[in-house]
Formats: structure tokens, C-alpha cells, sequence
């Protein structure tokens, strides 16, 4: 049996993936990424077509209710 050319750098990553510290460290920073990652995205997703800014509020569908972010109240009126 021949074995095949792998590349010059194929039995330096071998032994960089075989180091314990590099797999300790890799693992939880690539789950740390997807545990903050897929949350974004997956809102992000869902979101689209449901939020309006200011500029497109005559655009924006009636709807029972509505959340405003940063609005506030004063003497029980929205303020501006």
C-alpha cells in the first residue's frame, strides 16, 4: 500500500490538534461563539419584516399593541 502526500504542514497540525491545552481552550471558545451566535441570528431571522423605525411608522400594520423602546410617560401622556 503507497500512502498519499498529505501536504508539508499535515503532521504539524497533527500535533497541534493533539495537545490537551488546544482542544481544552478551542472547544469552549467555539461553543461560547455559537451559544452567542445562534441566538443573534435566529432573532435576527425571525424579526425581519416585524420591526419599523421611526422613519416607516405610516408603513407599519395596526396592531392591538405595540412595544415603543425609549418611550416614556409624562403627566400620562407619551412623551415626544
Amino acid at each position: 500500500m503507497t500512502r498519499r502526500y498529505a501536504g508539508p504542514h499535515t503532521e504539524c497540525v497533527k500535533r497541534l490538534w493533539g495537545r490537551r491545552w488546544v482542544r481544552l481552550v478551542s472547544v469552549p471558545v467555539v461553543l461560547g461563539l455559537l451559544a452567542v451566535l445562534l441566538p443573534w441570528a435566529w432573532i435576527l431571522i425571525a424579526s425581519v419584516g416585524r420591526v419599523h423605525d421611526a422613519s416607516d411608522v405610516a408603513d407599519a400594520p395596526e396592531a392591538p399593541v405595540a412595544l415603543v423602546l425609549g418611550a416614556g410617560l409624562q403627566g400620562g401622556q407619551p412623551s415626544p
